[in-house]
């Protein structure tokens, strides 16, 4: 997506790291660096370890563990991999379809779905086949227009922290001309047609359509927790606890009590962080 470069204002050594991770997922600065070597060799490791050290910093990749270096005792390699906004970055060179977040997530939706099915092997890859690429497609105009209103308004994401919440809210006209305005809505306007294609398709099941139009809208937050190493069931466990009622039915029956009980555990721990919190202010005051 050319548009990427528009609203992130990173150069063309970082927006290749960032690809690397894209495609590759968890890898250390050695393994990054002789892969960034074919597209900026003036650049030794040592300085591709300071980029990702400095897009640490920005908020782009993170430390997610660090492992022994075989036996020797002192040596060790960092492990990073990309954040949310990372992911965004990396479109620049790596198509949604390849990048390793995304891959991820549909691997959730398909087996979160796969629950409900009686035969799951009989139906599992042709259900992927068929609901695959037309979510691929619906998420990538999504982020296109994302990119595109902000650009029009004038708005960059280096130094912005929580992009997931600002998907939520980004989407309104003020201090955009109408001529841009007709733009944007040439964007969803292309949405429209794929989910009208949808209902006039004969070859794909009723209940996908749902699935797809249910997937298409929370892909955000299920990627913000993939970046944040959640497992299925964790992931699972938080989209039921922040969207009770567009969730409710992706339980399969067998685990619906553990994930229930684990639900309530989360909400009785933020409440009572709150209460404690409460008190203390009460007390200060």
């Amino acid at each position: 997506m050319s548009i990427v470069s528009s609203v992130f204002s990173l150069d063309y050594p970082n927006y290749r790291i960032l690809e690397y991770f894209a495609k590759n997922g968890k890898s250390n600065r050695n393994q990054v660096g002789k892969y960034n070597s074919k597209y900026s060799p003036y650049l030794s490791d040592k300085q591709v370890g300071r980029r990702i050290e400095s897009l640490e910093q920005l908020g782009y990749v993170q430390q997610t563990e660090i492992r022994k270096i075989g036996n020797m005792k002192d040596k060790v390699a960092k492990i990073y991999d990309l954040t949310f906004k990372g992911f965004l970055a990396s479109l620049l060179y790596c198509k949604l379809e390849n990048n390793q977040f995304f891959k991820k997530y549909m691997e959730f939706v398909i087996a979160v779905d796969n629950w409900q099915d009686k035969n799951i092997d009989d139906v599992y890859q042709g259900k992927a086949n068929k609901i695959s690429p037309i979510i691929t497609k619906i998420v990538s105009l999504q982020i296109k227009h994302f990119f595109n209103h902000n650009y029009i308004r004038g708005i960059t994401f280096d130094t912005m922290k929580n992009i997931p919440s600002w998907f939520d809210v980004y989407d309104n006209p003020h201090g955009i001309s109408s001529k841009d305005l007709k733009n944007l809505e040439k964007d969803k306007d292309k949405i429209s047609i794929l989910f009208n294609e949808l209902d006039m398709n004969n070859n794909i099941n009723s209940k996908y359509h749902e699935d797809i139009f249910l997937w298409s809208t929370y892909w955000i937050h299920v990627i913000s927790f993939i970046s944040h190493g959640l497992s299925k069931n964790k992931i699972l466990i938080k989209l039921r606890k922040n969207f009770p009622s567009e969730f409710v039915t992706l339980i399969r029956k067998e685990k619906e009590k553990q994930l229930e009980e684990e639900v309530k555990r989360l909400i009785k721990v933020d409440s009572k962080a709150s209460d404690i919190s409460y008190r203390r202010k009460s007390r200060s005051n």
